[in-house]
């Protein structure tokens, strides 16, 4: 990855890789709430909140913590500092760490 041409291709790759699994939760979390109601509005029943709520959460949680390591695989090529490298890499990878902890209490 020491090529000149790697400078451009990281963050290009690494916005694509970010960028696509959020917008592939958003629309599939919001897919499966339009279906849960229109299911529910169909059978006379009300939507249970909580288990929408539940679905919510976890596509938020998911999408705020992958957020910070894309941030790093974009902006990687350009730190030049080795310190700040690893604290970068160390917090981004704590903060994704999040939607595993954060997963547990959700359900």
């Amino acid at each position: 990855f020491s090529a000149d041409a790697w400078k451009i291709w990281v963050p290009v790759l690494s916005t694509f890789l970010t960028v696509v699994p959020n917008i592939v939760v958003i629309v599939t979390t919001t897919w499966l709430i339009v279906l849960a109601v229109r299911v529910t509005n169909r059978g006379g029943d009300q939507v249970k909140w909580q288990g929408l709520m539940t679905v919510i959460a976890t596509a938020v949680v998911y999408c705020l913590a992958v957020l910070p390591g894309g941030m790093f695989h974009i902006l990687e090529p350009f730190i030049q500092d080795p310190m700040l490298y690893v604290q970068f890499f160390r917090a981004t990878h704590t903060i994704m760490n999040i939607n595993v902890m954060a997963n547990f209490y959700i359900y």
